[in-house]
């Protein structure tokens, strides 16, 4: 009897396991900027509509959220794509030429 339980567990895990992506960091942090970029979307259509709406008493800051959004997407991206060591200065080339004429 356990015998017959333990295999179609075993399925069910393995189809689950398997089922899963294994993404990387650089993977998750990418798909977190798409998100951030899409709220600061949303963000852009809600102050469209907020400025309809005269009677309120208090108004929600969205440049200062929209700034904050994208203090955050450029951390982000820096992080993913570091600026690279800039190259060592150029040496002047040399000249090889090491024999002179005895004299002159």
């Amino acid at each position: 009897m356990t015998r017959k339980l333990t295999i179609p567990l075993m399925i069910i895990l393995f189809l689950s396991f398997s089922n899963h992506s294994f993404a990387t960091e650089s993977d998750e942090l990418s798909l977190v900027v798409k998100q951030l970029k899409q709220i600061k979307e949303s963000l852009i259509k809600s102050e469209i509509v907020s400025s309809a709406e005269q009677n309120v008493r208090y108004h929600f800051n969205y440049s200062s959220a929209q700034e904050d959004i994208n203090q955050i997407i450029s951390g982000i991206e820096r992080y993913l794509s570091p600026e690279r060591e800039q190259p060592r200065t150029v040496l002047p080339e040399i000249n090889g030429d090491y024999s002179s004429e005895i004299g002159n």
